[in-house]
């Protein structure tokens, strides 16, 4: 799909050899398009300009933070290559540049432009040529929802234009409520876009045949179709940015059929949308039936000639659209889209959507949905294609619909709404898509609703679905007929497995006769309210969903964490999304002081990927050869600690060794993060417990230890007295002790040697002993632990 578009090769190849590689500056406030563009104090003034620049490969554009550009569309239609890209960003300090094309409506400051039309309504006509509606309109500055024609019902008790409705447009006419002329009772009035008599401004940024750029920190706003508009551009990068405010229709459309000077080919490969925030900055609770406003936050090519494919959207936050991801290729192939790691929500709208894959008519298909966080929708998920893979979502509060009719569904125009899940069969398609490992908490109505035709096979493993009663109350509803449901934990408030928690062809069961019609086994009823901490979707420690869902190891690769970073055991998870946050107490604890602050530890080092994955301490002085080492280090770890038992009657002989981990609350734990540090069974007597750290003094405890189940029930923080020998541990203030930090070398001692070898490693950042603070960079505060600390040592030998 990424075809060789010669003539730019052509024209870069020499082009790059002619003209160096070049940073330009656009400032509204200080710039002028006579200036060299080339330095903060010589910067473009328009968007105009830069529209006229040849870009090469490795040039940057980089607009004033503060500025606001209006009225012109940031056009880039040329590219970079994959050793360098052509980037748009910003500089200076502030907010970010903001390009726009929300702006006043035309002509409407002449009183002579309106036409009276009675009862209050007044009629301009914009020049230009423009064949659909915008549905967004302000007024005085304060939006106004769009009234259902100029004598509709507008679905709410109104009708037509009023003074809740203010505007109707239909093509360029444009009827406004007004007690009096509009350009006298009104002090602005602003619409989405820009319609001029020559041209209709769809995108306030639109790239066309322009590969490898990467667009960095914008603002960008308004547009009469989307603010963000790509055709024909691969290997693009959307980055930091704001997008979709005052936006008519959408966020981003890839593969837009309104790009003005359109690609020669208009696939978007390889694109990816990373750390955006598209906000539609909607907050009119009306029927969107008959309304385009807001519907797409971002959106993927619908033509049969061409599709999108290696799509990558991640660590978004999408609110307040129709669609949050809508997503209806034509072409039925793997697409390699990604869609993860975001939030998405709505709760502005009255009916909406966070994802749809495919749509009648459409096969998308093979979109990988993973460890997002859906809330505050009344429909979840719609899933129309097949070969999907759902899997480590959250789905919390579907909201009770007003007056939405998803006639889509039902056939009869009754309420329908508020599912976590519609899996809807049109084109007999809908087809082994994969959902399993997420957490529904609830919904209004029926959780999930598959409803597909015979032949057609989807599978709902190590689900938690809870909804209410206060409607349906039914968790799962099987129109299909070859579905398979396994291991699921469904919750409805007031129900027990002697209820109907399911609907199976019309016929409403209970688990047991649902497990028996062909489903898998393993589906159970909680009799309680499954999350012990719902801010987060925690198990508690005994919960009947940990480690009983089935093998995912197929599906998900080696370390790969849920939402809340937990390393996820693939071959025994967790039933629901997360693989369990609680940090249940181990009974064995302690602090260090270099990290320690107001109760806790910092992570720093593990936040930052610095920890390293084997154990650190086979190396001199410690010449530990244990082989303990993890897929991914568990989140909320501080550190490796290496902990010994040594003999209750000679201190000086140690009986076993074992490199562990220490949390932030001090617990130290096995290589899980989570489970108590075991020695095992044949290990019954009592030992003295000593703890050793890479660049703290050692520590022993005052007396033997006697294991419980072989695991180490010990506090070393509520006392000086815990720890063996005098002023063993310093005092961390409220009654709470830790281990001396400073020891960079790890010789039991901490002296001058220590505090020069801060200054060997001064502005390095990384994995590094002479980090006294383990918070990753080495600089001068690091000087502030070996020199408090001076000349103190160890008790430990």
């Amino acid at each position: 799909m990424i075809t060789i578009k010669w003539l730019s090769f052509f024209i870069l190849f020499f082009t790059i050899s002619l003209f160096p590689q070049t940073t330009y500056y656009v400032s509204n406030s200080q710039g002028n398009d006579s200036n060299s563009g080339t330095s903060e104090n010589s910067p473009f003034k328009s968007v105009g300009k830069v529209n006229s620049l040849y870009l090469v490969p490795g040039d940057n554009v980089l607009f004033k933070k503060g500025d606001i550009w209006g009225g012109e569309v940031l056009a880039i239609r040329n590219s970079g290559t994959a050793n360098n890209r052509i980037i748009i960003g910003s500089y200076g300090s502030g907010n970010k540049p903001v390009i726009t094309l929300r702006e006043q409506l035309p002509g409407w400051k002449d009183a002579n432009n309106w036409q009276d039309q009675g009862n209050n309504i007044w009629l301009i006509q914009i020049p230009g040529n423009y064949d659909d509606i915008f549905s967004r309109m302000w007024f005085n500055g304060v939006e106004s929802a769009l009234a259902n024609k100029t004598d509709g019902d507008n679905s709410d008790g109104t009708y037509g234009l009023c003074p809740t409705h203010l505007f109707f447009t239909s093509s360029t006419r444009i009827f406004v409520y007004s007690t009096s002329n509009p350009a006298y009772a009104y002090s602005n009035i602003e619409y989405p876009g820009k319609i001029t008599s020559t041209k209709v401004y769809y995108h306030s940024l639109e790239l066309s045949d322009a590969d490898y750029v990467t667009i960095d920190g914008l603002d960008l706003q308004g547009g009469l179709y989307c603010a963000v508009g790509l055709d024909g551009s691969d290997y693009v990068i959307i980055k930091n940015c704001n997008i979709g405010k005052y936006s008519n229709r959408g966020g981003i459309k890839i593969g837009s059929d309104f790009v003005q000077n359109r690609a020669s080919e208009h696939s978007c490969d390889y694109v990816s949308i990373l750390n955006d925030i598209i906000d539609s900055n909607w907050k009119q609770h009306i029927n969107f039936q008959q309304n385009r406003s807001v519907e797409y936050g971002i959106s993927v090519a619908t033509s049969s000639n061409y599709s999108t494919s290696h799509l990558d959207v991640g660590n978004c936050f999408i609110i307040d659209w129709k669609f949050g991801f809508f997503n209806q290729n034509d072409v039925a192939v793997n697409q390699y889209q990604q869609f993860h790691d975001n939030e998405v929500c709505a709760p502005d709208i009255s009916y909406g959507k966070p994802i749809q894959i495919g749509n009648e008519g459409t096969r998308s298909g093979f979109v990988n949905i993973y460890r997002n966080y859906f809330h505050d929708y009344s429909i979840w998920i719609q899933i129309m294609s097949g070969g999907n893979n759902i899997y480590f979502n959250i789905f919390k509060n579907a909201l009770v619909p007003s007056l939405n009719v998803h006639s889509g569904n039902t056939g009869d125009g009754t309420l329908d709404g508020n599912r976590a899940i519609d899996f809807l069969e049109y084109i007999g398609w809908t087809d082994k898509n994969n959902f399993f490992n997420n957490t529904i908490d609830s919904t209004w109505r029926s959780s999930i609703l598959s409803q597909t035709n015979s032949g057609t096979v989807n599978y709902f493993n190590n689900l938690i679905v809870s909804s209410d009663t206060k409607n349906e109350g039914k968790s799962a509803i099987d129109e299909g007929n070859e579905n398979f449901w396994g291991n699921n934990y469904f919750y409805s408030n007031g129900r027990s497995s002697s209820s109907q928690i399911t609907l199976y062809k019309n016929v409403g069961m209970t688990i047991n006769q649902f497990n028996a019609v062909g489903s898998n086994s393993g589906n159970i009823v909680l009799s309680s309210y499954p999350f012990s901490d719902v801010s987060s979707f925690s198990l508690s420690q005994n919960s009947k969903a940990l480690s009983s869902g089935v093998d995912i190891s197929s599906y998900v690769p080696e370390g790969f964490t849920d939402r809340n970073g937990n390393v996820v055991n693939r071959t025994n998870p967790n039933i629901g999304a997360i693989d369990n946050e609680i940090q249940e107490s181990t009974g064995f604890k302690v602090y260090l002081e270099g990290p320690y602050k107001n109760g806790s530890m910092s992570t720093s080092l593990n936040n930052n990927g610095f920890i390293p994955k084997s154990q650190p301490y086979n190396i001199n002085p410690w010449n530990y050869g244990g082989n303990e080492s993890v897929i991914a280090v568990p989140k909320g770890v501080v550190d490796w600690l290496l902990v010994e038992l040594r003999s209750s009657t000679d201190a000086s002989s140690i009986i076993a060794r074992k490199a562990a981990f220490l949390r932030s609350d001090g617990f130290v734990t096995a290589l899980d993060g989570i489970s108590p540090l075991t020695f095992g069974s044949s290990l019954s007597n009592s030992y003295y417990i000593v703890i050793k750290h890479r660049n703290h003094l050692a520590i022993m405890s005052s007396s033997p230890v006697a294991l419980v189940n072989g695991s180490i029930k010990y506090d070393f923080t509520i006392s000086e007295n815990q720890a063996y020998g005098q002023n063993s541990m310093i005092d961390l203030g409220n009654g709470t002790f830790g281990m001396y930090g400073g020891d960079s070398d790890g010789n039991g001692i901490i002296e001058n040697s220590d505090i020069v070898d801060v200054s060997h490693k001064l502005f390095s950042s990384g994995y590094f002993e002479e980090d006294s603070d383990m918070n990753s960079p080495v600089n001068v505060l690091d000087y502030k632990l070996p020199n408090l600390n001076l000349s103190k040592s160890s008790n430990v030998q």
